[in-house]
């Protein structure tokens, strides 16, 4: 009898450690390093990461530019449209103090955001309502002191180019992910 409790709550207790734990195995996780490697800046100013949308893709969203950033001050994604992006060296030039995202080149790549997600489940982007087959990498945000204080999920497009650069990455596959969209 005591041993059939014992065995019990042993059961119990393992199912609410692997239940009641989040599952972050199915994110890629990457170092600083190779984070910066994909494109992502890293610094005291902030947590940036800015695309420019390939031309076929830039068609069908109207933008040519995607940005993210969480700093000290602000936070949030930004979408830059064709004829902004053509005039943002005039911009920069015509602003008295531009923000440093602003000068930040874009990466000029075929992969780029369509969703990102605090760890928890709170929205924070969602820009692609199609089908889209993604690789979503956690970006450890907890360690700074920037405006979002959690741990964030970029949903970035699988393209060629991006799962080059994570070719180190043995099972790389696994967590490649498949957005329904609406």
């Amino acid at each position: 009898m005591k041993t059939s409790i014992l065995c019990l709550v042993i059961c119990i207790i393992g199912c609410f450690n692997l239940f009641g734990q989040a599952d972050d195995s199915k994110y890629l996780e990457l170092t600083e390093p190779q984070l910066r490697d994909i494109g992502f800046v890293i610094n005291e100013k902030g947590i940036f990461f800015k695309s420019e949308i390939p031309s076929e893709d830039a068609k069908k969203y109207l933008t040519s530019v995607r940005g993210y950033l969480n700093t000290p001050d602000d936070r949030g994604t930004i979408h830059i449209f064709g004829t902004e992006y053509e005039g943002n060296e005039k911009h920069l030039k015509d602003k008295e103090k531009p923000v440093y995202f602003d000068s930040l080149n874009p990466v000029k790549c075929d992969y780029y955001f369509v969703k990102i997600i605090e760890i928890g489940g709170d929205m924070i982007c969602d820009v692609d309502p199609h089908k889209a087959v993604t690789i979503p990498i956690v970006v450890r945000q907890t360690k700074y002191d920037f405006q979002i204080k959690k741990d964030v999920i970029f949903y970035m497009i699988a393209s060629e180019g991006l799962r080059k650069k994570l070719s180190f990455v043995d099972n790389l596959n696994q967590y490649i992910v498949t957005l329904k969209g609406e």
